[in-house]
């Protein structure tokens, strides 16, 4: 799903990858960076407490947020080396790795949705 193009997906798969159903990874330790081997991350919902990142790389760094990027036509502020994300929240964009800071206690950490 995630080899074609923007503009080869039909409807139904556009929808699907925007939605992240590639697939979905829970996240709770610091020890693991993930990259998706098929598509990128389009959404992370922390669950629980807030969770600090120290990895959140953009597929394209002048089109979308992530550490050490600016965002859509570099019109936006960078997220320092150590983002936090609120308890219960979600982000969406294209990113291609992600990493927790810090071990998160059971039922806290992030799901990451890939499309």
């Amino acid at each position: 799903m995630a080899s074609k193009g923007i503009y080869q997906y039909t409807v139904q798969e556009s929808n699907n990858a925007g939605l992240g159903q590639g697939g979905s990874v829970y996240l709770n330790t610091n020890a693991k960076t993930f990259t998706p081997t098929n598509g990128v991350i389009v959404a992370i919902q922390v669950l629980g407490e807030e969770v600090k990142l120290d990895v959140l790389t953009a597929e394209d760094s002048s089109k979308f947020i992530g550490i050490g990027g600016t965002g859509y036509e570099s019109a936006g502020d960078t997220f320092d080396s150590d983002v936090i994300l609120p308890a219960s929240s979600t982000i969406f964009g294209r990113f291609t790795s992600v990493s927790l800071a810090a071990d998160q206690s059971d039922n806290n950490g992030i799901i990451c949705y890939i499309g």
